[in-house]
């Protein structure tokens, strides 16, 4: 079933694109020793679709051949060095975002915000809050007092920005960034362990909209920054 989903999605690529890379996909497909490796496989022949569709249409024309003076044939293909503008935006908002990550995460430490607001957590009151959560009895009192469960999904979301960052450059860079790719045990752990934190990040983000629509209050509170005391 997952196949035949990973065939559909390559099948949607352009057609210059599916003639140089689809068989060759499929067969390292065939290969995934695990289902964790083969998911992970159509998790990036999905964003492959989304990239070759919105900043690479160049993969969807044959390359052209051209015919100078003396006769031999120069082919005109999309191969370049120099990045497509696609790729300078992703490359400059991802900067931006890494870079508004570091001043975040420094200021937290620096100012001690992260042990005002997120410190200490206990495996039972994280039992006990989600316990509450789940059955719709959790307070909301004061909008400025995080609860256990909501200081743990905090935390997880810095440490999986942090991992994403990482094993992102892992993947990026695997020989030229050895030394953080060797912390993942290599290219494809740093793949794998890529997936699942983006796969925590997503749910916690799904579970936080969620409670948001559940208790609409909180939302003027993450724009403005100003918590009030429900009276």
């Amino acid at each position: 079933m997952l196949r035949l989903f990973y065939r559909s999605v390559l099948r949607a690529h352009p057609v210059y694109f599916r003639r140089r890379f689809a068989e060759e996909m499929l067969s390292i497909f065939d290969q995934a020793e695990t289902p964790i490796a083969a998911a992970e496989l159509v998790l990036d022949g999905v964003v492959s679709l989304f990239r070759q569709r919105v900043f690479r249409p160049e993969f969807g024309e044959e390359p052209r051949v051209e015919m100078p003076a003396d006769g031999a044939p120069l082919f005109s293909t999309f191969e370049s060095p120099r990045p497509g503008t696609g790729a300078l935006i992703y490359g400059a908002l991802l900067s931006l975002l890494v870079l508004n990550g570091i001043v975040y995460v420094t200021y937290g430490i620096v100012s001690g915000h992260f042990k005002r607001k997120l410190l200490p957590i206990t495996p039972r009151a994280i039992f006990h809050d989600v316990l509450q959560a789940l059955r719709g009895r959790l307070a909301h009192e004061d909008l400025s007092v995080y609860n256990a469960a909501q200081r743990t999904a905090y935390l997880a979301i810095i440490l999986c920005l942090i991992v994403l960052v990482f094993s992102g450059l892992a993947i990026w860079k695997p020989v030229q960034l050895q030394e953080i790719t060797a912390i993942f045990g290599g290219y494809e752990g740093a793949r794998v362990v890529h997936f699942l934190a983006m796969s925590l990040l997503v749910f916690i983000v799904l579970v936080h909209i969620l409670m948001v629509m559940l208790v609409p209050r909180t939302l003027p509170t993450m724009f403005s920054g100003r918590a009030r005391r429900l009276t």
